[in-house]
């Protein structure tokens, strides 16, 4: 039986089976591979010995090649029926070719395509001439084999307008907060951003719909009904294409301009393994005696000049996380709430999951000029008016607080145990400490002596 195309001799029953097993199990899947192997086309095979970090490399290069290839074609073709002259025949094409653009602005278009194509191929020859040297690839080798056998996965980081950063947003029934929102947000004009906003509210519906099309599809709404934010933000950050997802409430209003937004990226450049940056308030360690939580920060890195720390848990909202990292972990978890229920500790237990799933988690307190801005309307409005405080801040709260201490403390605290311990230690080892502060853990734990353990003395006194 010929292997590679063994595929085709599977029982469609089979190929079924195969496929619910994917969908029930798809988030701990990475892709179809996984349940059953796909082979690359025999003739691929020329390509084995190319080194795995060489092959992303090379894929990303043919990708913006083929971009600019086609860039470059419809602007030529934008050129060339720029200033015809108007005809029965050729009515059709001159209104597909159609362009408020200038010819001065098309030709500009047109020099910096041709600047980016000639750099592409520059690189892929280089690539191709050193692989065959090595003998990675045989010395034969074309664009054109490269491209068939590389290109059957995409960058899609590399699509045109493609959003860095995805805002999501939680409204319900505030229309006055609508507008500050918006207009904070829009201010940033050089990091690619998307607003994703769950309308829980049917009386927000037209609003959200207007301006979907008055941003030009900045802001792109979701209608639902009154699902709270546990299940907003998950349903968001699925339709999220930016690499940093960052959470909003609708009671507050984002500072204007880049500069928040320029520091929380920075922090996840520095950081890889950083899953959250929590700028509300945040829990330091395991232990209340630190009297450590809320806003004070004790530690700082001098390479981004900025004020921030490894801390164990951090609140909703604002908080930025690494969207692969959110997604990996689960998202929310949505067994903690009922639809409709506030999303009281969601944000303490995606924080205590992402520590035990291998990532860290910072707090950074935003700069004093970049602070949000709270709802002064004084209209009663989401989980404090008082039908609903006594359901969120009461009945949640013990509810999703008990699946919390059943889930990360147990009996021993274990994790807590190792969790304060790793913070300690990232905070003393990559940061150095805020002048004129004192040490923000305890004598038990070890203090700030970076030699120190502290692990004996905090099981003992845990």
């Amino acid at each position: 039986m010929d292997l590679h195309n063994v595929e085709l001799h599977i029982p469609r029953i089979l190929c079924t089976f195969l496929f619910s097993v994917y969908i029930a199990h798809g988030s701990n899947l990475h892709t179809l591979d996984e349940v059953f192997h796909l082979h690359p086309p025999a003739f691929c095979n020329r390509f084995e010995n190319v080194p795995a970090k060489n092959v992303s490399s090379l894929r990303n290069l043919l990708q913006r090649i083929q971009q600019v290839k086609m860039k470059l074609t419809d602007t030529r073709l934008l050129l060339e029926w720029k200033n015809k002259v108007p005809t029965q025949e050729n009515q059709a094409k001159l209104s597909a070719y159609r362009t408020n653009i200038t010819e001065e602005g098309l030709r500009s278009i047109l020099k910096s395509e041709e600047d980016k194509e000639h750099v592409y191929r520059s690189e892929l020859q280089s690539w191709i001439l050193q692989m065959s040297k090595s003998g990675s690839i045989p010395p034969d080798t074309t664009e054109s084999m490269l491209s068939a056998c590389l290109m059957g996965r995409l960058n899609t980081r590399l699509y045109p307008g493609m959003p860095q950063v995805s805002f999501m947003l939680q409204y319900f029934r505030r229309p006055w907060m609508v507008a500050p929102i918006v207009s904070a947000l829009m201010s940033c004009t050089e990091i690619p951003s998307e607003l994703l906003v769950n309308v829980d509210s049917q009386e927000g519906a037209q609003v959200w719909s207007d301006l979907a099309h008055n941003t030009s599809g900045f802001v792109v709404p979701v209608f639902s009904a009154n699902q709270h934010e546990i299940r907003a933000y998950n349903r968001l950050s699925g339709l999220a294409r930016g690499q940093v997802l960052i959470t909003l409430q609708d009671d507050q209003v984002p500072p204007s301009g880049c500069q928040w937004i320029r520091d929380v990226m920075s922090v996840f450049g520095a950081y890889p393994s950083v899953g959250a940056v929590g700028m509300k308030v945040y829990r330091l360690t395991k232990r209340r005696d630190d009297k450590v939580e809320g806003r004070n920060v004790y530690f700082r890195d001098p390479a981004l000049g900025l004020d921030v720390q490894f801390v164990m848990l951090v609140d909703f909202a604002p908080m930025a996380l690494l969207r692969s990292a959110f997604r990996y972990v689960g998202g929310l978890d949505e067994g903690l709430s009922e639809p409709g229920m506030c999303g009281i500790y969601s944000d303490f237990e995606l924080s205590a999951r992402l520590w035990a799933a291998g990532w860290q988690v910072m707090y950074y307190p935003l700069r004093k000029e970049d602070q949000f801005g709270l709802d002064q309307s004084g209209n009663p409005s989401g989980t404090h008016r008082p039908e609903t405080e006594y359901k969120c801040w009461h009945r949640q709260m013990s509810l999703s607080g008990a699946v919390f201490s059943q889930r990360w403390l147990g009996n021993n605290d274990l994790l807590y145990t190792h969790m304060t311990q790793v913070v300690r230690h990232l905070n003393l080892g990559l940061l150095e400490r805020v002048k004129d502060l004192a040490c923000p853990f305890a004598d038990a734990i070890g203090g700030c002596d970076p030699n120190s353990n502290g692990t004996e003395a905090l099981q003992q006194q845990g």
